[in-house]
C-alpha cells in the first residue's frame, strides 16, 4: 500500500471495507482470544461480496493516535496458516508491514501493519473450529457466519446466509445487473472494458494500455501480481467475431499469458487444436506450447509482414490464455474473473506453469534485446526493441 492510499483510508474511518485495531496481539502464547477475534474479521471480510478489505494495526478507531506495533509474530505465514486452520473456504488474505519515510509527522517512525482481506470469491466464509473459553470471555462456533456490519463485525441473519450462498436474489443486486444483449453490438464491448477495468481497479491491478490488431479488433494490457510476481497480461475482448486464437498468436508483444472475454460460449472443438484444454467452472484453460517463432508485426511501411521473433536456438516457450466465455452480464463477469484468480492461484499445476513462462519469457527477452533480430526476409530492418525492454521493465 502506498503512503498516499494509507491517508485516503484514515480519511474514510472504519466502515465496510476498512476496519483500525490500536494493537494486535494474536499469534502470542496466551492470547487466544485475540486469535478468535482476528478470525472473526477477517470471516466478516472475505464475505464482503468480492470486494477489497483491509485490517489496518497501529491505528486507533478514532484516528487519532498512532502507535508503532510491536508484535513480531504478526508475520504472513502465521496468519495464513491460521485462517487456513479457522475459515472454510480459505479466504485469500496478505499481511505486510509498512514503515513510510516521507510521510507526515504523526506517522513518521511508526511501523504499521496492513492486511489484506481478499477479492475472494462470493461465498459463505464460516468458521471451521470452534473458538470457545468461557473464562476469558469470548465464544465463536463452528459454522458460524460473520459480516461487516457498519463499522463492526456481526453474526449473519439467515436471509443474510441464503444471499452469501447465492440461494437469495436481493434487488440491490438486479439493479445493478447490466446485460450486455440490450446494447448495441458496437457498444457491447465497450460496455465490456468498462466494467472490467471498474473490476481491475477495485483488485489493484493495473490497466496499461490498449493497441490495434488485426481487424483493429482492440487488444489490452494488464500488470497484475501473482505469487509475489509481476505479470504483464495481454487482453482481448471480443463481441462477434470468430474464435480468435490465431489472432492472439499475430499480435503477441510478448506478454507473459493471455486473458480473453468472450461472449458466446466457446465449444470443445475450438480449443481442440491447442497443447492443453481444460474446462473450469469460469470457462477454459488452455496453453500453446512451444510457441510460434513467427508472428506478424506491423509497421508504416510493411503491414502483416511475417517477423522472425525468435532465435532458432531459442528455448521452449509456452504461453497460457485464460478464456472467460459466455459473458451476458456485468455480475458474471466479475463472479467468473475471480474464480479465474482463485483458480490461477490455488492450482498447482497452473502456478508452475505461469511461473516457468514468465522466468523463461524474461531470460529470454533479455538474450534476444542484446541481439540483431532481422525480418524473416534478412532485409537490413530490425525489430524494434521497445516492446521487449517494456515488458521486462513492467515485470521487474
Amino acid at each position: 500500500m502506498e503512503y498516499a492510499e494509507f491517508k485516503k483510508c484514515l480519511k474514510k474511518g472504519e466502515n465496510y471495507f476498512l476496519d483500525f485495531k490500536e494493537q494486535c496481539n494474536a499469534f502470542i502464547k496466551g492470547h487466544d482470544k485475540e486469535n478468535a477475534e482476528l478470525i472473526k474479521d477477517i470471516c466478516a471480510m472475505a464475505n464482503n461480496g468480492g470486494k477489497v478489505s483491509y485490517i489496518i494495526v497501529g491505528v486507533s478507531n478514532d484516528r487519532k493516535n498512532f502507535v508503532s506495533v510491536q508484535n513480531k509474530n504478526l508475520t504472513n505465514d502465521n496468519l495464513k496458516r491460521l485462517v487456513a486452520e479457522s475459515i472454510y473456504p480459505v479466504p485469500k488474505v496478505e499481511l505486510k508491514w509498512y514503515s513510510w519515510k516521507n510521510s507526515n509527522k504523526e506517522h513518521q517512525n511508526k511501523e504499521f501493519v496492513i492486511i489484506k482481506v481478499g477479492p475472494n470469491l462470493k461465498k459463505a466464509y464460516h468458521f471451521k473450529r470452534d473458538f470457545i473459553d468461557y473464562k476469558k470471555g469470548y465464544c465463536f462456533r463452528k459454522n458460524e457466519i460473520w459480516i461487516r456490519r457498519g463499522t463492526t463485525s456481526d453474526l449473519a441473519t439467515p436471509e443474510e446466509t441464503c444471499n452469501l450462498e447465492g440461494k437469495l436474489k436481493i434487488k440491490e443486486n438486479e439493479e445493478e445487473k447490466i446485460i450486455y444483449a440490450k446494447f448495441h453490438s458496437i457498444q457491447q464491448r465497450n460496455k465490456i472494458v468498462s466494467d472490467f477495468k471498474k473490476i481491475l481497479k477495485e483488485l489493484e491491478i493495473k490497466f496499461i494500455d490498449n493497441s490495434y490488431g488485426e481487424y483493429k479488433i482492440p487488444f489490452y494490457r494488464l500488470l497484475t501480481k501473482w505469487f509475489s510476481k509481476k505479470f504483464v497480461v495481454r487482453l482481448f475482448v471480443d463481441d462477434y467475431h470468430k474464435f480468435p486464437i490465431e489472432t492472439i498468436i499475430k499480435n503477441w508483444k510478448y506478454e507473459h499469458c493471455s486473458i480473453m472475454i468472450y461472449q458466446n460460449k466457446i465449444s470443445p472443438s475450438k480449443v481442440s487444436n491447442l497443447s492443453i484444454n481444460l474446462k473450469t467452472s469460469w470457462g477454459w484453460y488452455c496453453r500453446l506450447r512451444d510457441f510460434p517463432r513467427q508472428i506478424y508485426y506491423s509497421n508504416y511501411f510493411d503491414r502483416n509482414v511475417c517477423v522472425d521473433v525468435l532465435p532458432k536456438k531459442r528455448s521452449n516457450i509456452s504461453h497460457s490464455i485464460f478464456i472467460l466465455d459466455n459473458i451476458k452480464t456485468n455480475l458474471q463477469l466479475k463472479n467468473q474473473f475471480l474464480e479465474l484468480l482463485n483458480f490461477a492461484e490455488n492450482d498447482k499445476d497452473i502456478t508452475n506453469n505461469l511461473l516457468n513462462d514468465r522466468n523463461i519469457l524474461n531470460r529470454s527477452l533479455q538474450k534476444w534485446v542484446k541481439s540483431n533480430l532481422k525480418l524473416e526476409d534478412n532485409r537490413e530492418k530490425h525489430i524494434p526493441k521497445k516492446d521487449m525492454l517494456k515488458i521486462l521493465k513492467l515485470s521487474q
